[in-house]
């Protein structure tokens, strides 16, 4: 146990191209949102670019990519896809390859682990119930989107975070797919870890330097256990 106050490491997981792969589950809600509304649906590469800020940034993405600006038909593609993607959020989602051991080697050396994502409070514990069936315990807190508190990159849901798990936010680890994460990390004062696995263009990340640009989970184990220990 820690002797003083912020003595704990956490490592704090991004979601979506991160931990798991929802992308099947968002392109499902997507196209069944298009369909709903008698509209022609999108290819996987056009969803990916919808993803990062929550789901109202999303559904407006779709709208302009359908060329659609009439804000009574928008607020009737968010209705419809907020509850479409409520009962598909879960779709086809799994944890990408090596994760699974990722978490289990950093519980094991002690690390608080956390998930800090733009998706909704209310389905984020669901959505990793279902892709963490056997692993669910080893996460200490889950934090999806709340109403007023501002999405990342602001890095107050983070700090908050970090405040409940007693951890020291320049000994921690924020690691993510996006500029998003790699710019939420920073703000906090956290070591920065970018995942090439995801849905983003590894020169997105590049272009902000953060302390490791990874190609599989067992280089973040590395990193980060090689860091906690120097």
């Amino acid at each position: 146990m820690p002797k003083n106050k912020n003595d704990q490491i956490a490592a704090i997981f991004d979601l979506d191209g991160t931990l798991l792969d929802t992308l099947p589950s968002l392109i499902a809600a997507a196209n069944e949102t298009m369909r709903l509304m008698g509209l022609p649906g999108f290819g996987d590469e056009t969803v990916v670019t919808f993803v990062g800020m929550g789901w109202r940034v999303f559904v407006d993405r779709m709208m302009d990519a359908a060329g659609i600006a009439d804000p009574k038909t928008i607020k009737l593609a968010q209705e419809i896809y907020l509850e479409t993607f409520t009962r598909m959020s879960s779709y086809h989602v799994t944890p990408f390859p090596g994760i699974y051991e990722l978490l289990v080697s950093l519980k094991e050396a002690g690390l608080k682990i956390a998930v800090v994502t733009n998706k909704s409070d209310k389905l984020t514990s669901g959505v990793m119930r279902d892709a963490f069936p056997q692993g669910y315990e080893l996460f200490d807190i889950l934090r999806g989107a709340k109403r007023f508190v501002p999405l990342k990159p602001d890095p107050t849901a983070t700090f908050d975070v970090l405040k409940q798990l007693n951890a020291s936010p320049e000994k921690s680890f924020f690691i993510g797919d996006s500029d998003i994460d790699i710019l939420t990390g920073k703000a906090c004062g956290m070591h920065t870890v970018g995942v090439r696995w995801g849905y983003r263009d590894a020169s997105e990340l590049a272009a902000l330097n953060p302390d490791l640009l990874a190609n599989t989970p067992e280089e973040v184990g590395h990193f980060i256990l090689k860091t906690i220990r120097t």
